[in-house]
């Protein structure tokens, strides 16, 4: 009897997961949803053939892909380290690589654009040589 009543609590439990998952899935699905249920077919070529948004849609595209790439090379060791081996301040590393999956992406963004827009320090150096690496003007 103790048995039965074990094994019926981790299945309550996924059914919550489960239904809690399903609500996030809902938050990412139903914008999408409802920018092509409110997009008609001629308005969505019109915008996919838009050189602005095709280059928009590559850029990003090459540049995952080649920060995927960029990045693997030395985040499978650091991972293998993380997990194998003890060190000092090891926890501070753990709390270091989870901030990007609790900061919200917005706040990571516009994080970003203050410290590489062309008012900031960044932005200032790479300015006076020529490099740009925000649009957005200063002030």
């Amino acid at each position: 009897m103790m048995n039965g009543a074990y094994k019926r609590r981790p299945e309550a439990l996924y059914l919550l997961f489960a239904a809690l998952s399903g609500l996030i899935l809902l938050f990412i699905i139903a914008p999408l949803v409802n920018m092509f249920l409110n997009c008609s077919v001629p308005q969505l070529v019109e915008a996919i053939s838009d050189r602005q948004v095709s280059a928009s849609i590559w850029l990003t595209l090459w540049t995952s892909m080649a920060a995927t790439l960029v990045f693997s090379v030395a985040a499978i060791p650091f991972a293998y380290l993380l997990a194998r081996k003890n060190f000092v301040l090891k926890g501070l590393v753990n709390a270091l690589v989870d901030v990007p999956i609790v900061v919200p992406h917005s706040a990571a963004g516009i994080a970003l654009l203050g410290v590489l827009s062309r008012s900031s320090l960044v932005g200032e150096v790479t300015g006076k040589i020529g490099l740009a690496l925000s649009a957005v003007p200063p002030g």
